[in-house]
């Protein structure tokens, strides 16, 4: 890893970016170009997709939001999450993309947050040494796994379905619908004080991207009004983001109670 190439990935190699990334463990939907491109058309801005090549072969890159204002190209956080990704390796040669990444977007003049990397990829002494402002934190991946209702749930979490049922709760996977989606999650900000974001609109543009990556559950009331309702955005065979939201504090914990515990 001596001759590493820093450029950008050209819209007619995403899709060669994004079967890398399935393949990385620290990869996610929310690097993707899919997903870096639903944002950009959310919520303003161009992608830019900077790759690290050695001798042909991704070793490394990040996907940004770019705004440009004037001529200065600020770097707008996408909604969610989009750390730098690096494929495994020695140590030293991580440092290297690291390295390689960050002074290419100095080169480029980027106006832009601190950026994020999982504290167990890299040494981040060298950032503090170049003065680089990088924030160290955690990603948490959760195995997908196949499992019997009757052997992996416990007497209580079946009881708690079994009440449920009774009182003619249902929970079902269902077509993501941003509509449902939105409506919940407005529901609970607004319990705890806070500002729906994104709009609606921007919702449902992140939502429909999703594709076959997303799965949607809700759960209705006797008389079908949504309780409320669980989205979850998969990448291979790893969870990268879970949200559940519900109309009430009464709806949501009822709801989450039973959709937690089974699918149908």
């Amino acid at each position: 890893m001596n001759d590493l190439t820093v450029r950008e990935v050209k819209q007619t190699e995403w899709d060669r970016w994004d079967d890398w990334l399935a393949q990385q463990l620290w990869g996610s939907p929310f690097s993707s170009a899919w997903w870096l491109d639903a944002n950009c058309r959310a919520f303003g801005g161009h992608p830019l997709l900077l790759g690290v090549v050695d001798e042909e072969q991704l070793v490394g890159g990040v996907a940004l939001r770019v705004m440009d204002e004037g001529p200065a190209h600020m770097v707008r956080s996408s909604m969610l999450y989009n750390p730098i990704v690096i494929a495994p390796g020695s140590a030293q040669g991580r440092q290297k993309v690291l390295g390689g990444l960050l002074e290419d977007m100095a080169r480029r003049r980027l106006v832009m947050r601190p950026l994020t990397c999982t504290p167990d990829m890299v040494d981040l002494r060298q950032a503090v040494w170049h003065h680089w402002n990088l924030t160290a934190s955690w990603t948490v991946m959760t195995a997908l796994r196949t499992w019997v209702l009757e052997e992996d749930v416990s007497r209580e979490k079946l009881q708690q379905m079994r009440t449920a049922q009774r009182a003619e709760v249902t929970a079902c996977v269902e077509p993501p619908d941003a509509n449902v989606l939105y409506d919940l999650m407005q529901a609970t900000m607004s319990r705890q004080g806070q500002q729906m974001r994104p709009t609606r609109e921007q919702l449902r543009t992140l939502i429909a991207v999703t594709g076959t990556h997303g799965l949607q559950t809700v759960v209705r009331g006797f008389d079908g009004v949504p309780l409320s309702a669980g989205f979850v955005m998969a990448h291979g065979t790893r969870v990268a983001y879970d949200i559940w939201a519900g109309s009430s504090a009464i709806g949501l914990a009822k709801g989450a109670a039973v959709a937690k515990t089974f699918s149908c």
